[in-house]
């Protein structure tokens, strides 16, 4: 017998619409395609039919390359109504090598251990060509899904898979994440009771909706919240990000999330003229999060659009990750963002945090991310297989009922970071008065003398010392047969700026060997939804340095899409 789920699931929205909400979709961030709900809700309706007729069964997992709009909902929901999985999968690039987005996505049908590819005409061919050697077929959607009437909803029980998040693979390769109903249920009614969203909201994304953060906090949770959802995709963002901030200065959107880096590029890329007019004083929360958050990049986004109303407690900081679905942690609306200034050296795993004064060397700003979002959830440090007090240094763990099933067979990644409902994030962190403050990664650090070095602060050092920021720069931190060592990959050739860069990490980073490499505009290894990474870059250096050679930009480049 099914068993009902303990809370309003995430196709509840389904049978009852609101017929107000609109779903909007930008493809140039100025003009917008608007979508009620209902329709959405007819239109996955006819996705279901679509896939019944052919051949799509309860229990296939049926990987989504379908681009953002109303067509990726409606197929993502059909998927869930007949009892399929849908793992969505990004689309191919508009640049880039196409042998490598075919490695890409075989590697994802493999990991995901995928039944059937559902794409549009862009990306058939390399579907048809990833299939070709496996077992996954692929069934292709031509323009938008009919409108039908309702279909009877496949049953299920709370711990049956209902989605498969692909990783980013920023700290290595792609993981299947298994996201139960309950999962998804918990974690989305958590998420929309921290940001007390209501009728009068509407969410403004542009996150890539095949990845958590775009997927969950920009789609599903709105329209389990039955709200307004302005979206564009992330190229429309990178080539108009003010056609993004006009969502909230002038159709007057109130919740949205991004990266850090995204604060920084707007920073960049928008003056005062192309926000003329613009009225951010109903904008209620911008959630930050995906990368650590940074107090500098924060305050100067508060700053520059301050004239136009933005409040700094409006910036909303958090932690979160694919193996608890999204959300963990995150600051209190109406609060103001907390940070406080530690000295570095007291950053190493098992050490107790100490403070110092803002500005002096050796000193880190680090951003809280505020308390569990979900009040049965519980976030602590352990150290050694033990857990430690508060102020101390160690690696976050979660327990919650939003924590993710465990990892697909196939996935390289020991499984052994869940164990009944609580993970071990291999995050480096602490906790201060019951809130969350991130330092970095333990695969993306290094020990020289008994002192840890995260990437993160070597970024932020650099950041503030030289104004090289994170879309430019990406420091790597690994061991090497002469020792620790420090690479910093970056797309500024100026000699000043590189001779700056190699001085301060001289400085600062004492004991460490240090390499600089200039590399091309674009070849910058990133993941699909942004982050950099690191470890690829990593082992192409060290496969380099192997080999006797210097790292060069072109294995870089070679490895960027894969």
């Amino acid at each position: 017998m099914t068993e009902e789920p303990t809370c309003p699931t995430v196709t509840q929205w389904l049978t009852a619409p609101v017929r107000e909400a609109k779903y909007s979709f930008s493809p140039d961030g100025t003009s917008w395609q608007k979508t009620s709900h209902k329709d959405l809700a007819e239109q996955a309706n006819g996705a279901a039919s679509y896939f019944t007729l052919n051949g799509v069964r309860p229990g296939d997992r049926v990987g989504l390359i379908v681009e953002a709009g109303p067509n990726f909902i409606a197929a993502f929901f059909g998927a869930i109504l007949i009892g399929a999985i849908p793992a969505p999968i990004a689309t191919p690039p508009p640049f880039g090598s196409s042998n490598n987005y075919l490695l890409y996505l075989r590697n994802l049908i493999h990991v995901g251990q995928l039944d059937i590819i559902v794409c549009g005409e862009t990306a058939r061919s390399t579907a048809d060509l990833a299939t070709d050697a496996l077992t996954a077929r692929v069934l292709p959607v031509q323009g938008s899904f009919d409108k039908t009437a309702p279909v009877e909803p496949h049953g299920f029980a709370n711990d049956d898979l209902c989605l498969i998040q692909f990783s980013s693979g920023s700290s290595g390769t792609n993981r299947a994440v298994h996201i139960s109903h309950q999962n998804l249920a918990v974690n989305t009614q958590a998420i929309a009771h921290w940001l007390e969203l209501g009728r009068g909201d509407s969410w403004a994304t542009w996150l890539p909706h095949y990845h958590d953060m775009g997927l969950i906090g920009g789609i599903l949770t709105p329209l389990v919240s039955s709200i307004d959802i302005m979206a564009m995709a992330p190229q429309t963002f990178i080539k108009n990000p003010a056609g993004w901030l006009s969502c909230f200065g002038e159709y007057e959107a109130t919740v949205t999330a991004c990266p850090n880096f995204a604060l920084d590029f707007i920073l960049r890329r928008v003056n005062s003229n192309m926000v003329l007019g613009h009225d951010y004083s109903r904008w209620k929360s911008l959630v930050c999060g995906a990368e650590r958050v940074d107090h500098q990049t924060m305050t100067k986004f508060a700053n520059r659009f301050g004239v136009q109303g933005f409040n700094i407690h409006t910036c909303t900081p958090a932690y979160g990750l694919a193996e608890s679905t999204l959300a963990v942690t995150g600051k209190k609306l109406k609060s103001a963002p907390r940070s406080i200034t530690v000295r570095a050296s007291s950053l190493s795993p098992g050490s107790q945090v100490h403070l110092g004064p803002a500005g002096a060397d050796e000193v880190r700003a680090i951003v809280s991310c505020g308390q569990p979002v979900d009040p049965n959830s519980c976030v602590w440090i352990e150290h050694d297989g033990h857990s430690v007090p508060e102020g101390v240094v160690g690696e976050v763990h979660v327990k919650a009922a939003s924590v993710a099933v465990g990892y697909s067979s196939t996935s390289r990644e020991s499984t052994n970071r869940f164990e009944g409902g609580k993970v071990n994030t291999g995050d480096a962190g602490f906790l201060l008065q019951g809130e969350l403050f991130v330092v970095g990664r333990f695969g993306d650090s290094v020990k020289v003398r008994g002192r840890t070095f995260f990437s993160e602060d070597v970024d932020a050092v650099l950041f503030r010392l030289t104004g090289v920021d994170s879309h430019n720069l990406v420091s790597i931190l690994g061991d090497t047969p002469s020792g620790p060592a420090i690479l910093v990959v970056t797309e500024v050739r100026e000699v000043s700026i590189l001779t700056d860069i190699r001085n301060q990490l001289t400085t600062h980073f004492a004991g460490l060997t240090i390499q600089v490499a200039a590399v091309d505009k674009g070849s910058i290894m990133r993941t699909t939804s942004g982050k950099p990474r690191r470890r690829a870059m990593w082992d192409a250096y060290a496969t380099d340095t192997t080999d006797g050679n210097s790292p060069p930009s072109t294995s870089l480049v070679e490895a960027a899409e894969t």
